[in-house]
């Protein structure tokens, strides 16, 4: 042992759960030390005390900023209650000890309660004692991750997910392993998350920032880091999925967001290998932003204000040999001129189209609720099932292969089944509801358009355009698919002639009257195979007739 002044020692105490560290137990530790330290006659120089209640990367962290503390100071002894105090883990930390004592003949380790002093030339005998309770500490580990993982493995086999709850879930406190359940705030706002980054216009870091301002707090209260916004943008939790050590289970929770939404929002993220990604901030906020290509290498446009006038061109001097570049106004121009060309010029006929839509819409409802109705029964006899299999796996009555197999199978038929239920609600709220206001919006896109501010514009021509193509002599805007179909069936429309005494009244959507020389006569021949082939085909409507639908007319007033 050292001589002259009293030797310094650093104590080190270690807790394993929280009501440890609030409680008693690390003040009981340091008591203990402190009292070695007084009949071996060492100098307390400092006390580090901590909880393995963080995740393992925390613990190992701070275990780490101890050894470094101990040899900024120069710590030739260090002092801890057993062998599990220095090495929860095992392997780990004892590589950090064992280093720390090899690189020093005067370093010493003492373990109070089971009475060892290991140092460099400690006998084997007590070396051998050290390895045997590192061992067994080790074993104590895995075997609580062990039981830890199958625990795990029963919830997620139910469909619950069995660690922390992600942003915008929350578990019923009453009943820790029941099905999360949506957390009536947050839940919205992620719902928020995704649309935005869709949009194109967000940026993960303007999305966390946006997001601290909405409310949006992680469990600790504390602001989303784009870090983590960018994690949640890539979880396929929100799907109703669960990707849980590697594989991906089932979830029973109910998805905030559609699958299609999370496809789209994954190329955006993927941008750097051939995703849309999401456009950069820009100082100037020009009305095509984001919108315009070049025609010659299919590339954005770049955007500059010149005495006064903006331009787009196309900056790719060696790579483009078309190398775009127009007036805002130009463009602006032609986009105008194709949101009004989506207009019926008849008012009263427009009206008549319209509730020959809603009149579908309200059927077809009824009928896709049925459906939705069928599968969710299927869903919950398919759910009690598998926990009926989890049960007699447990008492013992399967196999594991049987058990294995059957439980594979049922999880692949409930994937199919909500994959189902979500296509079904998304084919009946994009199939119906939407289409009439699809209609109604492509009526007055032309007059709010120019009524507009910029940012309302812009969202106008990023709705109906799913590009405006430039180059030095022309700008084509291509319609979405959708307005494109609507387009067709307006322009056949429109040049359609409208019979004097034509009845809007009557409930028919097909010819006024039977026979080839009369159908030729009819006004709406035309207008009316489009609408069918044409605009209902692209609706996914394949089975609907207007034919004998009544039409519902809402009072005199127009609604365009």
């Amino acid at each position: 042992m050292e001589t002259g002044n009293l030797t310094k020692a650093a104590l080190l105490c270690r807790v394993s759960t929280k009501d440890q560290e609030e409680g008693y137990s690390l003040e009981a530790q340091e008591k203990l030390l402190r009292e070695y330290c007084v009949k071996n006659d060492f100098k307390v120089a400092f006390v580090w005390s901590f909880s393995e209640t963080a995740s393992k990367y925390e613990q190992r962290k701070k275990f780490k900023e101890f050894v470094k503390e101990v040899q900024r100071t120069k710590i030739t002894h260090v002092v801890a209650e057993k062998v599990d105090r220095i090495s929860r883990s095992g392997s780990r930390d004892a590589v950090l000890i064992d280093e720390w004592i090899d690189s020093d003949a005067n370093r010493h380790v003492h373990l109070v309660k089971q009475s060892l002093v290991i140092h460099k030339h400690a006998p084997s005998t007590t070396k051998f004692v050290w390895g045997m309770h590192l061992a067994v500490a080790k074993h104590m580990s895995d075997n609580l991750s062990e039981e830890v993982l199958k625990a795990s493995n029963v919830m997620l086999s139910r469909g619950i997910w069995p660690t922390i709850t992600p942003i915008g879930y929350m578990r019923v406190k009453s009943d820790p392993v029941s099905p999360i359940q949506k957390d009536p705030k947050n839940s919205v706002l992620v719902e928020q998350l995704f649309h935005l980054y869709d949009d194109g216009d967000w940026s993960v870091q303007r999305l966390a920032e946006e997001f601290y301002r909405r409310g949006l707090r992680n469990s600790r209260g504390n602001k989303v880091l784009s870090t983590r916004i960018h994690q949640v943008l890539q979880d396929v939790f929100y799907i109703g999925q669960m990707k849980y050590r590697g594989k991906v289970w089932v979830g029973s929770h109910a998805p905030l967001v559609s699958n299609e939404l999370f496809n789209r929002v994954q190329r955006r993220l993927t941008r750097r290998r051939g995703g849309t990604g999401a456009v950069a901030y820009q100082k100037h906020d020009h009305l095509m932003r984001g919108i315009c290509t070049c025609q010659g290498c299919k590339n954005p446009l770049t955007w500059e204000i010149q005495r006064m006038k903006t331009y787009g061109s196309c900056r790719r001097k060696d790579k483009c040999s078309g190398r775009a570049m127009r007036s805002e106004s130009d463009i602006e121009e032609v986009a105008i001129e194709k949101l009004r060309k989506l207009i019926v010029v008849d008012k009263d006929l427009a009206e008549w189209i319209f509730a020959a839509i809603q009149n579908v819409e309200g059927k077809g409802l009824g009928r896709d609720s049925e459906t939705k109705e069928g599968i969710e029964r299927s869903l919950l006899a398919l759910s009690l099932k598998l926990g009926r299999l989890v049960d007699m796996r447990i008492d013992g009555e399967l196999a594991k292969e049987i058990y294995d197999q059957k439980k594979e199978s049922l999880e692949q038929e409930m994937h199919k089944l909500r994959s189902q239920l979500e296509s079904q609600s998304d084919f009946a709220r994009d199939r119906y509801v939407q289409h009439s206001q699809v209609f109604k919006q492509a009526q007055t896109f032309y007059r709010d358009y120019l009524a507009s501010e910029p940012n309302r514009r812009r969202d106008i021509l990023k709705q109906v355009f799913m590009d405006i193509s430039v180059s030095r002599d022309e700008v084509n805007p291509l319609y979405a698919p959708r307005y494109q179909k609507l387009f067709e069936a307006v322009d056949a429309t429109n040049r359609s002639k409208l019979p004097r005494n034509f009845d809007f009244s009557v409930r028919d959507f097909e010819q006024l009257k039977v026979g080839s020389h009369k159908q030729k006569s009819q006004p709406l021949r035309v207008g009316n195979t489009v609408w069918r082939a044409e605009w209902m085909e692209y609706l996914h409507d394949e089975n609907v007739n207007l034919q004998n639908y009544g039409l519902l007319r809402n009072g005199s007033g127009s609604q365009f």
